[in-house]
């Protein structure tokens, strides 16, 4: 994990604790977790083709779950530790003898958000908007059914993320697109380095539980 990620994540989550203690004068720390799950659509290198393009995986939408504390610095402004585990679907194809294989692509995310939210009513729709910062964890594997060989490769970045959403009640609706590009020699069999973009779009679902 790159040092600079570390503290800023650090950072991040003990002026989250000392703003949620602090808030509104009252010294009554204030938070919330958050349990989540949703889509998410494969962008870029992810997406492209495998056939036709250089660096094309071919990947379908997927799904993501996740899990968030969210802390009160204000009542319109929250700090959240994330942490998140996304899926891709595979693409199926044969290699040049006519084996059949498969590509895997899975992300986990260890990532802080900032977040305004409107005020209002626990009954009124409350929109939102933040931003994200996360260390990445982008895993690649090749599965050949034939023989029964399998690799596999994990590359860490440092991402961003831009989030839109609304919230109800104790559930929330939340847009999610994330910047994740990186350089890495581990995914292609010759060692050679390859510029990668798999930026995604995530549509998820939170539910909120009871504030601590």
């Amino acid at each position: 994990m790159p040092r600079s990620a570390t503290l800023l994540m650090a950072l991040g989550l003990v002026a989250a604790v000392a703003g949620a203690q602090t808030a509104d004068g009252t010294g009554d720390r204030r938070a919330e977790v958050v349990l989540e799950g949703g889509v998410v659509s494969p962008l870029g290198d992810l997406a492209a083709g495998y056939l036709n393009t250089e660096r094309g995986m071919g990947q379908e939408p997927g799904y993501t779950l996740g899990l968030r504390v969210r802390l009160y610095a204000h009542r319109n402004l929250t700090l959240a530790p994330t942490f998140a585990y996304v899926e891709f679907g595979d693409y199926d194809g044969y290699d040049a003898g006519g084996k059949p294989f498969s590509i895997q692509t899975s992300l986990l995310r260890y990532g802080l958000d900032v977040c305004w939210i409107a005020t209002g009513g626990e009954r009124t729709v409350r929109p939102f908007a933040g931003v994200g910062a996360a260390v990445v964890r982008n895993k690649y594997g090749e599965e050949f059914t034939a023989t029964e060989t399998v690799f596999d490769a994990g590359r860490n970045a440092f991402t961003w993320s831009l989030q839109s959403g609304f919230r109800i009640l104790d559930w929330e609706v939340t847009f999610q697109y994330e910047f994740d590009r990186f350089t890495t020699p581990a995914f292609h069999a010759s060692g050679e380095d390859l510029s990668l973009s798999w930026n995604n779009l995530i549509v998820r679902v939170g539910l909120v539980l009871p504030r601590l």
